[in-house]
């Protein structure tokens, strides 16, 4: 619980700077202007870009995948080190999804602290630990 606690702190704060460099950016760039409009779009355009709904139908898609992994692996243990792999490679994309998804936001804090946002990190950051971290953190 401690490790994505951490680690969503750290993504607040390298954040902040990224917040002011996305909008200087945005503001003295015609070209950056025209990358975010065109692909990642910005919470106050009306309709999301093709980018945009494509990563949402991305993201669905794994979604789906990664709980029908945990749904077989959770009856047949005995493959567990190959699911191992195969969440951090879902993880990785999650990841991501998750790194696009603030370049639409601007990197606002508010988006970093939503309810969505930290369920991500509280999810997704375990993966990438040893798997017996946990026993060897409280022993």
């Amino acid at each position: 619980l401690l490790f994505p606690l951490v680690v969503q702190v750290a993504i607040a704060l390298l954040c902040l700077p990224m917040h002011r460099l996305h909008k200087m950016a945005y503001a003295r760039s015609d070209r950056a202007r025209w990358v975010i409009d065109r692909f990642v779009g910005t919470p106050e355009q009306g309709t999301p870009p093709c980018g945009q709904v494509f990563l949402q139908i991305v993201q669905l898609a794994f979604s789906v995948t990664q709980v029908a992994y945990y749904a077989h692996f959770t009856y047949h243990p005995v493959h567990a080190k190959h699911n191992r792999d195969e969440e951090r490679l879902l993880s990785s994309i999650f990841i991501v999804i998750y790194l696009l998804d603030l370049l639409h936001a601007g990197f606002r804090q508010s988006r970093v602290w939503a309810s969505a946002s930290v369920v991500d990190v509280f999810t997704v950051t375990p993966v990438f630990l040893p798997a017996d971290f946990h026993r060897e953190a409280i022993s």
